[in-house]
C-alpha cells in the first residue's frame, strides 16, 4: 500500500490545503489556509486593551491584517490587567 494512503488525515489536509491547524491560547483550531490574523481575530470576543503574540513574537497591530498564519502557528492573546 503507498505511504500517502496511510498517512493521517491531518497531514492529508496540509498537502491538499483543505485546512491549516493554529494554536489560539493553548487551543487548537482548524482555519482556512490564507487566512490572515485580522480575520481570525475577528471571530474571538477581544479585551479592550491586549496584545498579540505570534509564535512568540509581539505583533504591532497594524501587522494584524497583513500577517499571515501557517499550519503549526501559535497566537497568545494577552490582555492587561490591572489592579492595586
Amino acid at each position: 500500500m503507498p505511504v500517502c494512503l496511510i498517512r493521517p488525515f491531518r497531514q492529508l489536509n496540509f498537502f491538499l490545503n483543505v485546512t491549516m491547524n493554529v494554536v489560539i491560547n493553548g487551543e487548537e483550531t482548524t482555519i482556512s489556509p490564507g487566512s490572515t490574523l485580522a480575520a481570525v481575530l475577528q471571530k474571538h470576543e477581544l479585551p479592550s486593551s491586549y496584545v498579540v503574540e505570534l509564535n512568540e513574537r509581539i505583533l504591532d497591530p497594524e501587522e494584524h491584517g497583513a500577517q499571515l498564519l501557517k499550519d503549526g502557528d501559535v497566537v497568545e492573546i494577552i490582555r492587561f490587567v490591572g489592579g492595586g
